[in-house]
């Protein structure tokens, strides 16, 4: 949704929070421990650059995955998402 509109307006803070509480119980524990505890403990400006580097990983990561050991898929209300570790 953010790439298709990134004129969006919206503010960091309810994006963060939108993610996050859209996730089922089991990708908030993958999220929480990637970012090294509870994400919502964190500012909203790190919690948004960690969502903005997973998001990144996962284009990295598809078009080389050769070395993939793990994958993580994230559900969402906006949408789902892998993680490739």
């Amino acid at each position: 949704m953010l790439r298709l509109c990134p004129h969006h307006g919206l503010e960091k803070w309810l994006i963060v929070h939108t993610f996050y509480n859209g996730l089922i119980y089991t990708n908030k524990m993958f999220v929480d421990a990637v970012a090294g505890g509870a994400l919502m403990n964190k500012n909203y400006t790190e919690a948004y650059a960690l969502i903005e580097d997973m998001a990144q990983n996962h284009y990295h990561w598809t078009n080389c995955n050769a070395h993939v050991r793990f994958i993580i898929y994230l559900k969402s209300s906006l949408g789902d998402y892998i993680i490739f570790i």
